[in-house]
């Protein structure tokens, strides 16, 4: 199936600035930049505590990697839902249609 988006592997990268700002971005592996995410990690925007910046910045670590696992996980609900669709179907219901909005969300 033809895709519309950059195709993986992705990775995040993180650039530490020290406590006051962290910058972290998913990169194409062998291409550039796909996106920044925005600076939530900032102690400035943490009021000034170190602990709610720490918490912000692994959130957003967290979020980055899920990006960038993004174009795996789509390839892999297709491949799974392409070899054994009687069997999910059969098995659980719900599972495929989870499957197929999440398919549908990543690709309309």
């Amino acid at each position: 199936m033809k895709t519309k988006h950059t195709r993986g592997p992705w990775e995040i990268k993180i650039h530490d600035k020290g406590i006051y700002f962290t910058e972290v971005e998913v990169w194409h592996k062998n291409y550039s930049l796909l996106a920044r995410m925005p600076d939530i990690t900032s102690i400035w925007n943490s009021d000034k505590n170190e602990v709610v910046a720490k918490i912000q910045l692994e959130l957003t670590i967290a979020n980055a990697k899920v990006m960038a696992a993004g174009p795996e996980l789509l390839d892999a609900l297709r491949n799974l839902l392409f070899v054994c669709p009687a069997e999910f179907k059969h098995e659980n219901p719900q599972t495929t249609e989870i499957a197929r909005a999440a398919i549908k969300k990543a690709t309309s």
